[in-house]
């Protein structure tokens, strides 16, 4: 389950790895279904965009990350290394059949855009 919701979180919203494995329970909005994300390449902390998404996703994540959050805890939904969140999605990719140069996680960041 959580190697499911982290790459429907890059398929989701969009974002980078790295963006993705810094969210928190926090980050996800049950109420109004969106995900803040904060945004790594614009040279400054502290820019956040807020990405909609589907009810079926923020029901997923619910579900498997214990949302709402309950604290402001900045413990990331996931406990992996950019390498290992890598490597998942990869191995997702394998698995779907999907093979070539946009089988990463940079093809689903294009995808989404």
């Amino acid at each position: 389950p959580l190697e499911r919701t982290l790459c429907e979180t890059l398929v989701n919203t969009g974002c980078r790895i790295s963006e993705a494995l810094s969210l928190h329970k926090g980050s996800i909005d049950v109420a109004d279904k969106q995900v803040v994300i904060e945004s790594l390449k614009k040279r400054k902390p502290g820019v956040f965009r807020a990405v909609p998404v589907a009810p079926t996703y923020v029901a997923r994540m619910a579900a498997v990350h214990g949302l709402p959050a309950t604290t402001d805890s900045p413990t990331p939904l996931w406990p992996w290394h950019r390498t290992k969140a890598w490597q998942i999605v990869k191995s997702a990719f394998e698995i779907a059949d999907i093979h070539g140069p946009w089988a990463t996680p940079k093809g689903l960041r294009h995808a989404f855009a």
